[in-house]
C-alpha cells in the first residue's frame, strides 16, 4: 500500500503517515482502506462495526467499501461520542462516491432514534436524495437543521464535512463539499440531540431499509468541536490527490 502524508508540523494535525494514524483530537476514526474483513474498527476507542455483505473493492488509492443498496451495511454499537447532548459542538468528515438509486432516499451514516419520553425523532443522519443531493440533518422533533449540497455527479468521489458550532446561532452549522462551504444553518443552541433509546451508529442505514448505493472511502472522522474552515480544508487537501481533487475521476 502506498503511504500518504498528512500536513506538516504546525497544523492542527500532527505529521503522520496515513492511514495508520489519525488527527490529534479526533474522537472516532474509521479507515475504510482497512475494511477488507468482516469487521471495521474505530482507531480511537476500538469500537467494532459488524460488516454485512459489503464488498471491499480496489481503487487507485487503495480499498474502499462498496454498498449495493439492497442489504449491505455496517453496524456499530451505541457509540456515545456520536451523541450530541445539550450544547455539544461537533464535526464529521468523509469521502463518498454515490450512485443515485431509483425511488428512495439513501442513508450514508446515521445515529437516530426515538425519545421514549416524548416519542419524537431525535439524532442526526447523512443521506443521498434521489436527485443526487447529499444532505446532513440533525433534529429533535420539529427543531431541526437540514443542510444540502447541489446535486453531485454520480460515480465521482467527493469529500463531505459538517462543522456545527452549537453556540453559533443561525449560521452555526456549516456544510462543506470538497473543502468549500456550500450551506449554513442553525446550530440548534442548547437542543439535546442524544436519543434516549441508545441507537447504534450505522453506515448505509437508518432505522429503515433505505440503504446506500455507492462507495465510502478514505476515512470517516468525528470531532467533538466545530472545526474551522481552514481545518476542514487541511483534511480535504491531505487526501484530495488520491480521489481526484474537486472534480473526482
Amino acid at each position: 500500500m502506498t503511504s500518504r502524508i498528512y500536513p506538516p508540523a504546525g497544523s492542527f494535525i500532527a505529521p503522520t503517515i496515513y492511514p495508520k494514524s489519525k488527527p490529534n483530537d479526533c474522537v472516532f476514526f474509521l479507515d475504510m482502506m482497512e475494511s477488507g474483513g468482516a469487521k471495521l474498527f474505530d482507531q480511537v476507542k476500538g469500537k467494532v462495526g459488524v460488516i454485512t455483505q459489503t464488498t471491499a473493492i480496489a481503487e487507485r488509492h487503495g480499498l474502499v467499501r462498496y454498498f449495493d443498496g439492497t442489504s449491505d451495511q455496517i453496524s456499530f454499537g451505541n457509540v456515545t461520542d456520536a451523541d450530541y447532548g445539550t450544547a455539544v459542538s461537533f464535526t464529521h468528515c468523509f469521502w463518498i462516491k454515490q450512485n443515485v438509486g431509483a425511488g428512495t432516499y439513501k442513508y450514508i451514516f446515521s445515529k437516530t432514534g426515538r425519545d421514549e419520553l416524548d416519542s419524537v425523532n431525535i439524532g442526526w443522519f447523512w443521506m443521498v436524495t434521489t436527485a443526487g443531493v447529499i444532505r446532513f440533518t440533525m433534529m429533535l422533533d420539529t427543531s431541526r437543521t437540514d443542510l444540502s449540497t447541489a446535486a453531485v455527479t454520480a460515480g465521482v468521489w467527493c469529500h463531505m464535512a459538517v462543522s456545527v458550532n452549537r453556540a453559533g446561532g443561525a449560521t452555526g452549522a456549516v456544510l462543506y463539499l470538497n473543502g468549500a462551504a456550500v450551506a449554513t444553518g442553525n446550530g440548534l443552541g442548547t437542543t439535546n440531540l442524544t436519543p434516549a433509546n441508545t441507537p447504534n451508529l450505522l453506515i448505509s442505514k437508518n432505522d429503515t431499509t433505505q440503504l446506500l448505493t455507492g462507495s465510502v472511502g478514505g476515512s470517516f472522522m468525528m470531532f467533538k468541536r466545530a472545526l474551522v474552515a481552514s481545518e476542514i480544508k487541511v483534511i480535504y487537501e491531505s487526501e484530495a490527490a488520491w480521489y481526484g481533487k474537486v472534480t473526482g475521476y
